[in-house]
């Protein structure tokens, strides 16, 4: 037999094979996709208390021209930064956001003149422990700080127990409808086809009112602050083969 002979058999032979093996996984594809399903999702959400903030904070200033506005910025700024690192706060943990330098108009003239420069000096700063937010915030706002914003609480050293715990319990719930639903329908539970997971974090209004701390400094109020409850959540959805 000639050699090409040869590797034509070869080849009808191998693409047999294949043949049988497709007919093979098609048949159990439809056996499985002949059978009954059934899809349940369970929730489960974990309340704890914070134990990180953030907020945004910063000073603005206005100057005839560029270098003045930068130079009173630079001054405010700079003690801001100061006092928080007196407070206890780690450089780590304080970050510059934005910085900004625009002209100010007078659109009553025409055409409209430049009067002075505003500068912008924005940081992200991270405190803990939290009973410390409400004099530090006061502490800046004697240096200058005159914009205050974006202050939100996170769960951040017991946020992986936590959401360990809810997907627990997530699970758990999906697992309970289903039995619930199979036993009313006279079947029982079969293998898990899919399974898809959610996370998430939310802030429901649970508020708790700070303790009224001493600070070294009496004569600094105590900007009253209420971090609430961070709520983590997890949805899990399940498809389940009914027998």
């Amino acid at each position: 037999m000639r050699k090409s002979a040869w590797v034509w058999l070869r080849f009808a032979v191998i693409l047999l094979l294949l043949l049988v093996l497709a007919e093979g996984v098609a048949l159990a594809q439809d056996e499985t996709a002949e059978r009954p399903t059934i899809s349940v999702t369970g929730t489960a959400r974990v309340s704890l208390p914070p134990d990180t903030a953030y907020v945004t904070l910063g000073v603005v200033t206005e100057g005839k021209d560029v270098l003045a506005a930068q130079a009173a910025n630079s001054s405010k700024a700079q003690a801001i930064y100061n006092t928080l690192l007196a407070q206890g706060v780690k450089k780590e943990d304080i970050k510059t956001v934005a910085y900004n330098i625009q002209p100010v108009y007078d659109f009553e003239k025409k055409p409209p003149a430049i009067t002075a420069y505003k500068v912008e000096n924005l940081m992200e700063v991270r405190l803990r422990p939290l009973d410390k937010v409400g004099r530090l915030l006061a502490a800046t706002g004697t240096e200058g700080a005159n914009m205050i914003y974006g202050l939100r609480f996170a769960a951040e050293l017991n946020q992986d127990a936590a959401r360990s715990h809810a997907l627990e319990q997530a699970s758990v719930n999906a697992l309970r409808q289903a039995e619930t639903v199979a036993k009313a329908l006279g079947a029982t539970l079969g293998s898990v086809q899919t399974v898809s997971v959610q996370l998430g974090n939310s802030e429901p209004p649970q508020p708790i009112r700070l303790s009224e701390t001493k600070a070294a400094d009496a004569s600094l109020p105590q900007v009253p602050i209420s971090p609430g409850q961070v709520e983590v959540w997890a949805n899990v959805s399940i498809v389940f083969c009914l027998n």
